[in-house]
């Protein structure tokens, strides 16, 4: 009687089509030194296909978003979202004079992981769906260093905010903060999307934006 061993990617279309024991999600382990192994986080919807130690980090370059992160090594479960690539899958590191090269696929790039904190920086989130009509509140941020940032929101009803949604910060068409207060000028809608920007030293933590139902 032969054997047949396949090897599949995890992720790909040929481990989701004839391989129920491939998760959607990673999990990423430290061995320590008794051979103990401990977990140090958990992604559910990210694959994490190469890992690289860099200053003392441990970052990992993941699909099918295309995002980068920076790992807590304590066990603690949290994480920092570095970069966002143009590409669906980070799948491999190579450290070079003052930072790491990211390979990626679909489509094939190089980018440059840079050691240095960056002088101005974006952050656009995934849309958040409030799953009905809503009327938005406020916003709560939490940050560190100093407090220079704009957050700017924009709106729609449908899931992809490239058509029919809201300019940002439009006062007539989209959101933007209003005051210190953090209240939001909404257009209401059903679905919302959220850009920061800030100078060098500034850390987010959170971000949300609140909504108060339809």
């Amino acid at each position: 009687m032969g054997v047949t061993i396949t090897f599949v990617q995890p992720g790909s279309s040929t481990a989701a089509g004839t391989n129920t024991l491939v998760p959607d999600g990673s999990e990423i382990y430290r061995i320590g030194a008794d051979g103990a192994p401990q977990k140090l986080l958990t992604l559910k919807d990210d694959v994490v296909y190469a890992l690289a130690v860099r200053g003392g980090s441990l970052l990992a370059a993941t699909g099918n978003r295309g995002r980068v992160y920076r790992v807590d090594t304590n066990g603690s479960g949290r994480f920092s979202d570095v970069a966002h690539l143009e590409a669906s899958q980070g799948m491999a590191f190579a450290a070079v004079k003052d930072g790491l090269l990211v390979a990626t696929s679909n489509s094939g790039k190089v980018f440059r992981l840079g050691d240095g904190v960056a002088q101005a920086a974006t952050y656009t989130s995934d849309v958040f769906d409030a799953q009905s009509f809503s009327r938005w509140g406020r916003a709560e941020v939490r940050s560190g260093g100093a407090a220079g940032f704009d957050l700017f929101v924009r709106s729609g009803n449908v899931e992809s905010p490239v058509m029919g949604w809201s300019e940002w910060g439009s006062r007539e068409r989209g959101w933007e903060l209003c005051g210190s207060a953090g209240t939001i000028c909404a257009v209401e809608g059903s679905a919302a999307q959220w850009w920061i920007g800030g100078c060098g030293g500034v850390e987010l933590s959170a971000a949300k934006p609140g909504s108060g139902g339809g």
